[in-house]
């Protein structure tokens, strides 16, 4: 994973830098993900709900056998 700038943010109240790294896999670390259709759909649901929750997408990998996100959001 390529290393992120890091930058200190603000809110009225508080200063922060809370980022998340997930990682999901099938069940047996099956090659369920190596369609192209099946990561464009991934990559599309992650993004809209990456707006909708007002995150900032730093890296997605959608590899055959496991999908890794690393996300900034913002504590509410």
């Amino acid at each position: 994973m390529r290393q992120h700038k890091r930058t200190i943010r603000t809110l009225s109240d508080c200063f922060y830098d809370l980022k998340y790294h997930l990682v999901w896999t099938p069940k047996y670390r099956g090659k369920a993900l190596g369609s192209d259709k099946v990561s464009g759909e991934l990559r599309r649901i992650f993004e809209t709900i990456a707006k909708w929750k007002h995150w900032e997408i730093i890296e997605l990998s959608i590899q055959e056998d496991h999908i890794a996100l690393c996300l900034l959001a913002m504590p509410r």
